[in-house]
């Protein structure tokens, strides 16, 4: 080991060289560990999804609450509204036209007495767009009831509005991977 500052630059330069030098001679037959392939596993996705923007089906009654979504949506550019709807029929129609990789459905209360229920628009989609995965919004964690029904009829995860932005745009990337995303606001409720 040398004392001057270049010999020591040289030393570990060499350093560098061996561990390469290890690493090349790893045998590639050995199986990864289960962390490692996972990862690598979302390396591939993340690749492939980043050619790709994620599309997305916005479902909201009241018009600016679902511009202001889109919006929102928008401005990651890994995700593309390529529709939007205000009721179950319109929603149905919509996704069976553009299959979207996700369908973002406003909470209850936006949709009024006379028109659908998030319930009934996840059915619709389910019905005309199979492959489409649902994301509820909820108003509050406390609307546990609303949530639950919509679960049960097969949505694929539940966010509060009151999330930050970016939990918001994390749930429907999860979504469309094909994760179940609930809140975790929303699971202390449920438990």
């Amino acid at each position: 080991s040398g004392n001057t500052p270049k010999m020591k630059a040289i030393e570990v330069m060499m350093m560098g060289r061996k561990r390469r030098w290890q690493a090349s001679r790893m045998d590639s037959t050995r199986p990864l560990p289960s962390a490692c392939r996972s990862l690598a596993n979302s390396m591939i996705r993340i690749a492939f999804l980043a050619d790709k923007p994620i599309t997305v089906m916005v479902v909201y009654g009241m018009g600016v609450a679902r511009a202001g979504t889109k919006l929102l949506i928008e401005s990651d550019p890994g995700l593309e509204v390529i529709a939007e709807a205000i009721d179950a029929e319109e929603a149905a129609r919509r996704a069976s036209g553009h299959h979207p990789d996700v369908v973002v459905i406003g909470p209850n209360r936006s949709f009024g007495a006379d028109l659908h229920t998030q319930l009934a628009i996840v059915e619709a989609v389910r019905g005309s767009s199979p492959q489409s995965k649902t994301l509820l919004m909820s108003l509050t964690a406390d609307d546990v009831g609303a949530i639950t029904e919509g679960l049960a009829a097969g949505a694929d995860g539940s966010i509060a509005l009151g999330s930050s932005s970016e939990a918001f745009l994390g749930a429907i990337k999860l979504v469309a991977e094909g994760h179940g995303q609930i809140s975790g606001d929303v699971v202390k409720k449920i438990i």
